[in-house]
C-alpha cells in the first residue's frame, strides 16, 4: 500500500478498521447462530464507528479516503448485517430475501448519496440528508430482541424495515453528532438486552 495512504488513513483509520473487524465478527458469529456474540460485537462496532470520526477532527486529520473508507465500513455494519439479520432470522423466507436486499440496495445508494453531495449545514450545523444507515442495524437488532420474547408479526417487521430502508434517500435531516449520547445509551440497552435474552 502506497503511504500516502497509510498517512492519509492516519490513526482513525486504523480506528475504522477495529470498527470493521468488530463488524465482520458480528456476521460471522450471526450466521453461526450465536446471537448474543454477534449483537455484542455488532455494538462494538458502532463505538468505535462513531469514535473515528471524532478523533479525526481532534486530530484534524479528516480527509476524503477517510470518508470513502468509514462509509465502505458503514455499509458492512449497518447494511449488510441487518440485512442478514432479516433474512437469517426474523423473516428466514422470500420476504427475508426481499427485505434484506432492499436493505443493502438503499444502504449503497445512500451511502454513494452522501459522499457526492457531503453534508447540509445550517447555522454552523452539519446534518445528514435522510435516515442515516446506522437506524437500520439498530433497528433489526431491536426487532431481534423482540423476536426471542414475543411472536412479531411479519408484516410489521418488514414493513417498518422496509420505511426505514426507503427513507435513507428521503431530504429528512439528521443531525451529524446531536444524537451521539442518545443512541450510546440506546446500543448500551441492545447490549444488556442480548446479554439477558439471546442465545
Amino acid at each position: 500500500m502506497p503511504k500516502k495512504y497509510l498517512k492519509s488513513i492516519g490513526i482513525p483509520g486504523l480506528i475504522s478498521a477495529v470498527s470493521l473487524l468488530f463488524a465482520w465478527l458480528a456476521i460471522v458469529l450471526l450466521l453461526q447462530d450465536a446471537l448474543r456474540l454477534s449483537v455484542l460485537c455488532a455494538v462494538i462496532a458502532f463505538f468505535f464507528d462513531s469514535l473515528d470520526g471524532i478523533v479525526a477532527r481532534k486530530l484534524r486529520q479528516e480527509s476524503d479516503l477517510g470518508r470513502q473508507l468509514d462509509s465502505m465500513i458503514d455499509l458492512v455494519s449497518y447494511s449488510l448485517y441487518p440485512a442478514l439479520i432479516v433474512s437469517q432470522e426474523l423473516l428466514p423466507s422470500w420476504e427475508g430475501v426481499v427485505v434484506g436486499y432492499t436493505i443493502v440496495l438503499f444502504g449503497i445508494l445512500r451511502l454513494i448519496r452522501f459522499n457526492v453531495d457531503g453534508y447540509i449545514e445550517s447555522n454552523s450545523v452539519r446534518y445528514y440528508n435522510g435516515v442515516v444507515t446506522c437506524y437500520l442495524s439498530l433497528a433489526a437488532i431491536g426487532f431481534l430482541l423482540l423476536s426471542s420474547q414475543y411472536k412479531l408479526p411479519s408484516l410489521l417487521v418488514a414493513g417498518f424495515l422496509l420505511i426505514l430502508a426507503i427513507l435513507q434517500l428521503s431530504n429528512i435531516k439528521t443531525r451529524k453528532t446531536g444524537m451521539l449520547k442518545f443512541w450510546y445509551a440506546v446500543s448500551i440497552i441492545l447490549a444488556l438486552g442480548a446479554l439477558a435474552w439471546l442465545p
